[in-house]
């Protein structure tokens, strides 16, 4: 069962690296032969592997080639037409820009919305990515009429870069525009309650009561997910300390919560023995764990990350409800097929390897393990009688300090696939971090936004101990990130399939139990991950590329032994520019971390808007400019 799981989801891997989606009916045919064959032939566990690995590779095609046809149609791309349809989510304010999902129920193509028929079907029941320059306040649950005009999802074409088409089609957007400012436009009706209109009444509830606070965007992104109101210098702080995925609602903040509500509800329901004479106390509290997992996930949006951290802890504590021993191995399985069946694109995004790539590090060093007992009793206790000092720093370690060891070696070989950088306080930092995050911040957060809406002072009360803890928690990350914080990021350049193959081996081998053999070869295999191998251009040969960032120029040249840029494309917005978003992540691509020459034809903004940025990330040996933007001329 165990091994068709995991078949199942491997085609779907498999399915995500193709460059095009075949005919999705050659699956579904070659699925109908295999069961056909099964009836004259004896079962056997290799064709039960193929099977599974082409209904995993038969529903991914399926599910994207779904996708794919309901992207915006050709003759629409840059056109404006009418749209009806209803705002979903929480909008957010982007520059000068409202930008906010909406879900399209009707669409038109005509002059004037009067001339729209009612049963027109131009692009309806999709769900688009818009930006709104007026000023109407656009809430959830809203309906509107709205002149738009659309784009395919896209995004840089560029090796090495974020994939920006892959995440729009993985959030389910097939559309992203902006509302035309016509004179038609019309607010048509306020939606009834719902969880979308909620989440935005609670957003501005907190933002009332926390105004004065030092970190209030923080506890916005704990309670809700809404992460757009911390700073670029927090985000900063929590990427060099290795912490910034405690800054957004994960499945780690998912778990505790399920975790607390377990612990609660075992403890409360032994207070009513009737109660137990049904059910045990560990079935009330597997419900009760569920049910909390479920309402914080839905208070988060119920986002794709929270699905997964939903789903997961909704396989594990099945086992208890059900009063069935589920191995672990068993639970996780299961846990990431449905995941996948729910959503194939996962695997193309960064979260869903993160997450199940922490879970199953800790479940393969930690699922296995027993604590001795001698004469029925633990050793633990035993040696707690003692009340040794180097028990008290031995239990720390094994209860905090080796999980993290253990997460951040596994983590090594994901973090540098899709982040390309790893923060070695991560491990130190987390250590504290975690606790205080998980067990008080993220508590009394939750509390206090519940508490704000029937007792206003108490919820205060607790949202501010919330932001006294983050304050300290803060502080202790600057102190920790203020000893040669760039010494303590490792950049990776130039990795191949080659290296990560390599090194998930050897992470592999450091996971299995002590005394396995061989395991000093895990240090062999990492060495390629962090000293790879650089593809040489042979002498008298360059190789050119132009990479693309939309309306401006941007040039590599490499030859054997040097490396030219030339220019540096546009500066989108204060947080964005092609500098910092292209031309690094390229370079950092092909393992260069030196510029030997770059060159800025003029300061037209298309051209050198982002050559800040790339002076920051990589040392230059030498600049040329005929004319420099005046942000350029600042020292990085």
């Amino acid at each position: 069962m165990r091994s068709g799981m995991i078949a199942f989801c491997a085609g779907i891997a498999v399915v995500s690296q193709f460059p095009t989606l075949p005919e999705v009916w050659l699956f579904w045919f070659s699925g109908a032969g295999l069961l056909g064959c099964f009836r004259f032939i004896p079962y056997s566990l290799m064709a039960t592997l193929i099977a599974a690995t082409v209904v995993g590779m038969g529903w991914s095609v399926a599910i994207g080639t779904s996708r794919v046809e309901a992207v915006l149609p050709d003759y629409l791309e840059g056109e404006d037409f009418w749209i009806i349809g209803k705002v979903t989510g929480l909008p957010q304010q982007s520059g000068r820009a409202q930008q906010f999902a909406f879900d399209v129920e009707r669409s038109c193509f005509a002059l004037l919305p009067q001339d729209c028929p009612e049963n027109s079907v131009v692009f309806n029941n999709r769900l688009v990515l818009l930006n709104y320059y007026g000023s109407n306040p656009m809430m959830p649950s809203q309906r509107w009429l709205l002149r738009v005009r659309l784009n395919k999802p896209h995004g840089f074409a560029n090796p090495g870069g974020f994939d920006y088409e892959a995440w729009m089609m993985h959030q389910g957007f097939v559309a992203k525009g902006y509302v035309r400012e016509n004179s038609f436009n019309t607010h048509l009706e306020d939606g009834g309650l719902s969880l979308a209109l909620f989440r935005y009444r609670l957003r501005e509830r907190l933002q009332q009561v926390t105004t004065d606070f030092s970190n209030d965007g923080i506890i916005l992104a704990l309670v809700l997910g809404d992460r757009d109101q911390i700073s670029a210098d927090g985000w900063t702080l929590f990427t060099e300390t290795g912490t910034n995925h405690l800054i957004v609602i994960s499945g780690l903040h998912v778990g505790f919560i399920a975790l607390l509500w377990f612990w609660f509800a075992d403890r409360l329901v032994r207070f009513f023995p009737a109660l137990l004479l049904r059910f045990p106390a560990q079935k009330f509290a597997a419900i009760a764990a569920v049910a909390g997992a479920f309402f914080y996930s839905l208070l988060a949006g119920f986002s794709v990350p929270t699905q997964r951290a939903f789903i997961m802890v909704l396989v594990f504590m099945s086992g208890k409800i059900l009063a069935r021993n589920y191995p672990v191995s068993f639970a996780y399985c299961l846990a990431l097929t449905l995941v996948l069946i729910l959503n194939p694109l996962s695997v193309t995004g960064a979260g869903f390897w993160l997450s199940f790539v922490a879970v199953g590090t800790l479940l393969l060093a930690f699922g296995g393990t027993r604590r001795p007992h001698v004469n029925g009793v633990h050793e633990l206790s035993i040696a707690n009688e003692k009340r040794s000092f180097g028990w008290f720093w031995n239990a720390i370690w094994r209860r905090w300090g080796l999980p993290q060891w253990v997460v951040f070696v596994g983590m090594t070989v994901p973090l540098a696939a899709w982040m390309q950088q790893l923060s070695l306080l991560a491990p130190l930092a987390n250590i504290v971090a975690i606790p205080l995050v998980s067990l008080l911040i993220v508590p009394l957060s939750l509390a206090g936004a519940a508490l704000v809406w029937i007792y206003e002072p108490s919820g205060i009360f607790l949202l501010h101990r919330a932001d006294e803890l983050l304050t300290l928690l803060m502080w202790g990350l600057k102190q920790l990130s203020g000893f040669e914080s760039d010494a303590m990021i490792w950049h990776f350049f130039g990795l191949n399939l080659a290296s990560y193959c390599s090194a998930a081996i050897g992470t592999l081998l450091l996971m299995l139990p002590r005394g396995w053999p061989y395991k000093w070869l895990a240090a062999v295999l990492f060495l390629p991950l962090f000293f790879p191998a650089r593809n040489i251009i042979d002498e008298g040969f360059a190789e050119v590329t132009v990479l693309d960032v939309g309306q401006g120029l941007a040039m590599v040249i490499q030859t054997a032994n040097h490396v030219l840029v030339y220019d540096t494309g546009p500066q989108f917005s204060e947080n964005f520019d092609t500098g910092e978003g292209v031309v690094f992540p390229y370079l950092r691509h092909l393992g260069v971390r030196q510029i030997d020459h770059l060159i800025v034809s003029h300061g037209d903004n298309d051209h050198a808007g982002g050559l800040k940025s790339l002076l920051t990330l990589l040392p230059v040996h030498k600049l040329t400019a005929s004319l420099l933007p005046a942000a350029a001329n600042q020292p990085p």
